[in-house]
């Protein structure tokens, strides 16, 4: 892999034109068409659509996770997190934990 790409990262090539004409060192051609993630990483999106709740009652639908662990505990030594979010109504509860 080209070295400039690891120095300056996925730049457009409106940057690394700008870039070479400053620095003799760097050259827009050495540094194109090399990292196929480049050209998809700069890709327009469509937006999301609007999410509308998939429930029509509270507590008929929860999304749960788990999360840890942390490098660093809490003051209780707490190192993972037990999340609860309501579909409906988007309350969201949070547990520390100690362990799984």
């Amino acid at each position: 892999m080209n070295d400039c790409h690891f120095r300056l990262g996925h730049l457009s090539k409106d940057k690394l034109y700008v870039l070479s004409t400053k620095f003799d060192y760097i050259s827009s051609k050495t540094c194109d068409d090399f990292c196929q993630i480049c050209p998809l990483a700069k890709h327009k999106r469509l937006i999301f659509p609007i999410s509308t709740p998939s429930s029509n009652k509270i507590f008929y639908l929860l999304h749960v996770d788990i999360w840890g662990p942390l490098a660093i505990t809490s003051v209780d030594l707490n190192r993972y997190f037990f999340i609860i979010v309501d579909d409906f109504s988007r309350h969201t509860w949070i547990f520390l934990l100690k362990t799984k």
